[in-house]
């Protein structure tokens, strides 16, 4: 031991006091210094609750198979698919406010989503809610609504194009419509959940 430990020692022993009899033993032992000093008992229930949770969430993550969805619906089987397809880690947030005649063109996979609504009575007139990032060349007018939070949110119109990009939980969305006008627009954008 070198000089240094062996002064640390002794203002340690200095400090405290000598220790006990049998106090190396114990400690060599890997019993704690007073016999009837252990762990608190909620210690055990926490770290039975921590692996059980912890258990649970691997479960969720490996466990629950996210079936691909793909095809023509209506739109509530839209959103029964989309969810299915998609992680409950990511949000699924698709118009509530789409009429039930319309279809829906859903592709979807636990990377994301795109849905794209059409009114049977006017092929001109569409919905599309999508994740990932949106092409926004050639969009003339800007502004930034602060949408669901995300301050830089970006509304655009073009011709009968209207399009809303924003971020939430991380992930990139976009809202497309063609043929609405603006109030139509805002009350699909409103009604996304």
């Amino acid at each position: 031991m070198s000089e240094r430990v062996r002064r640390e020692v002794r203002e340690l022993v200095e400090g405290f006091g000598a220790p006990r009899p049998g106090l190396a033993a114990r400690a060599a032992a890997g019993l704690p210094d007073r016999p009837g000093r252990t762990a608190p008992r909620w210690a055990a229930v926490a770290a039975a609750a921590l692996a059980v949770t912890a258990g649970l969430v691997l479960w969720t993550a490996r466990g629950v198979p996210h079936q691909p969805a793909e095809g023509t619906m209506d739109p509530a089987q839209a959103r029964a698919a989309v969810r299915a397809a998609v992680p409950a880690s990511r949000p699924v947030l698709l118009p509530a406010a789409m009429a039930p005649t319309w279809s829906a063109e859903v592709t979807a996979s636990a990377g994301g989503f795109r849905v794209r609504y059409t009114d049977p009575n006017d092929a001109t007139r569409s919905v599309t809610v999508a994740t990932g990032a949106a092409d926004l060349g050639g969009f003339a007018t800007l502004s930034y609504p602060a949408f669901h939070g995300d301050r830089a949110s970006i509304y655009a119109t073009k011709d009968q194009t209207l399009i809303l990009v924003w971020q939430q939980a991380g992930v990139s969305y976009q809202l497309v419509t063609t043929g609405l006008g603006d109030a139509e627009f805002w009350q699909i954008a409103n009604s996304l959940g």
